[in-house]
Formats: structure tokens, C-alpha cells, sequence
């Protein structure tokens, strides 16, 4: 997944000649799902350029998808073991060199094939079961009942305890959304 992402990222700069801090990701866990992360893609820029709103058509995808394989060295035989300054490697992702293969993510980009683009409900019904049934108090369900009508987006996860660098437990969120919005429901008593 962080390989993927990765590409996918620098298909995106490369198809609408970005630089690599106009778009940020990152990966969400994605309980109840058939896949277990989701990538998130958002835009940096005050006011947002539109990059990201476009690619939900499919021949600004696919164009996406055809820089992404030309940039892991899919049409080039004498491209790189696994990873280069060329493909995936960048100066702002050097936490994740070590993961990154650009022939994992060159399979899933040549096997893709025709493919459909579906967008997801933000109040996704299962996702919010998960939640709904980790909350631990009526205020926690009557809030999350409130995003739901509100149709603002649902938290990543419920419940998640926050740590320091060491490990040690710092606050347990009642909602979470990546990458760190802290979400306390206090009851009334507060």
C-alpha cells in the first residue's frame, strides 16, 4: 500500500505538473472494508487547484494511470531494482525507502485494465455500525448520529487512544479523523 500510494502520488504530480507539496496522502484504515487501508489523497494549496476533483472522471484517471506506469520504468527494460530518484524515491518520503518496490505497484497499475470509477458515501453504513458500536456513552452515539445527519464526513475510528513517543497513554479521543483531529465528546457533568 505505501508503494502504491507513492506512485499514485507522483503519477498525479507528474500528469498535472504538480510540485510534490500542492498534493498530500497518507493511508486510513479502513475497518469493515475488503481492503484494509484506504488512500486519501488531498490537495494543499489555499482554495485547492481542482486536480484532485477531476480525477474522478475516467479518462483523467487513466491518464494519471499511464504516467504512474511510465514513471516506475514499465515501458523501459533497463529500469531501476527496485527504487530510484526516478520513480519513487523523493526527498519527502525518505521514512518510507526501504518499502518501496516499484514493481509492486507496476502489477496493480498494468493488471488494472478497464476499471470503473464508483465515488463512496461519505456515511458509508457499515463504517458507521463500527463506530456507532465501539462509543461508550449516549452523548458519543448522539453526536455521531449528528454527523451522519449533518452528511459531514465520519470519523476514522472511535475510541483511539493517543500515545507519547515513548508508548505511554496520553488521551483516549472519542473520535478520530486522519491525519490528527482529536474529537472529545465531554458529558453534560463537564
Amino acid at each position: 500500500y505505501t508503494t502504491l500510494i507513492t506512485a499514485l502520488h507522483r503519477g498525479l504530480l507528474i500528469a498535472f505538473n504538480l510540485d510534490e507539496r500542492e498534493i498530500g496522502y497518507f493511508l486510513s484504515k479502513n475497518p469493515g472494508g475488503e481492503t484494509p487501508y484506504r488512500m486519501i489523497f488531498y490537495e494543499n494549496t489555499i482554495g485547492g487547484t481542482g486536480t484532485l476533483s477531476s480525477t474522478v472522471e475516467k479518462p483523467v484517471f487513466q491518464a494519471v494511470l499511464n504516467k504512474t506506469y511510465e514513471i516506475l520504468h514499465g515501458r523501459d527494460q533497463d529500469g531501476c531494482q527496485e527504487a530510484c530518484y526516478q520513480c519513487l524515491l523523493s526527498f519527502y518520503n525518505q521514512r518510507d525507502h526501504e518499502k518501496l518496490n516499484r514493481h509492486l505497484a507496476l502489477d496493480w497499475v498494468d493488471e488494472l485494465g478497464d476499471f470503473d470509477i464508483l465515488q463512496e458515501s461519505a456515511t458509508n453504513q457499515d463504517h458507521f455500525d463500527a463506530l456507532l458500536a465501539q462509543t461508550e456513552a449516549q452523548s458519543e452515539r448522539d453526536v455521531l448520529h449528528k454527523i451522519r445527519a449533518m452528511k459531514i464526513r465520519l470519523p476514522d475510528e472511535a475510541q483511539k487512544l493517543i500515545v507519547d513517543s515513548q508508548g505511554n497513554p496520553l488521551a483516549r479521543t472519542d473520535f478520530f479523523y486522519l491525519p490528527r483531529i482529536l474529537v472529545f465528546v465531554d458529558g453534560s457533568v463537564h
